[in-house]
């Protein structure tokens, strides 16, 4: 029965990997991954009325979880800033702490992760269309953005995981499932990190590695 099942999942991986060479690399994602993209788009994006206005609900929620968090830790993105540039630059002691980066490590790492297509093509597209303003509301945006993030970040350390071996685990995955399970919503919490460690493979293939080899694809054509 195994072996049947892997004929047949090599067998399907072959049929798929011959259409798409012969549809080409923009045609086969286009066929194959535009509907499921197009239905979870019209769910994370439904609009919801705001003052007249429709906003997609994920980013209103967004942008009201990061003006509590800002006035909640009292405009951190503001008087935390000196410390943060302190922080990075000063020669790190050995305090006994468990750890395995640096402070600037733990940066490099944190804006790794953070900064990417949206961040690069999303300038360029937001000056071209709202023009030179456009730049005050991406500033107005990132101040409140580093509180969301600090929260981010702080969560990650507090629910992360030791291993046997040492070596530290973290993220989002941890901080759900802990945070949840300690408020007593264990299962929800656990399918919750299983579904957000799911759409970010799915995330990476799709909007991360795949778009960059599409480009490389496209320069060596």
């Amino acid at each position: 029965m195994k072996k049947s099942s892997i004929i047949i999942s090599i067998f399907s991986l072959f049929l798929f990997a011959q259409k798409t060479y012969a549809l080409g690399i923009d045609e086969a994602i286009e066929k194959y991954f535009a509907p499921f993209s197009d239905k979870f788009s019209e769910v994370i994006f439904a609009p919801v009325t705001i003052a007249g206005s429709e906003v997609p609900i994920l980013i209103f929620l967004m942008i009201a979880t990061s003006i509590f968090c800002t006035f909640y830790l009292r405009c951190i993105g503001i008087w935390g800033f000196k410390h943060s540039i302190y922080q990075i630059f000063h020669k790190k002691q050995d305090d006994g702490h468990q750890g395995e980066v640096s402070t600037f490590g733990a940066l490099a790492t944190a804006l790794s992760g953070t900064i990417g297509i949206g961040n690069i093509a999303g300038v360029a597209i937001a000056i071209s269309i709202g023009g030179p303003g456009a730049m005050f509301w991406m500033c107005t945006g990132a101040i409140f953005g580093m509180a969301l993030k600090f929260c981010e970040v702080t969560l990650s350390l507090k629910y992360r995981h030791f291993n046997h071996d040492g070596s530290v685990s973290g993220g989002p995955m941890y901080y759900i499932e802990r945070g949840f399970a300690q408020k007593g919503f264990h299962r929800i919490g656990k399918t919750l990190a299983y579904i957000f460690a799911l759409i970010c493979i799915i995330a990476t293939l799709g909007g991360g590695c795949m778009f960059q080899l599409k480009i490389l694809y496209k320069r060596k054509g």
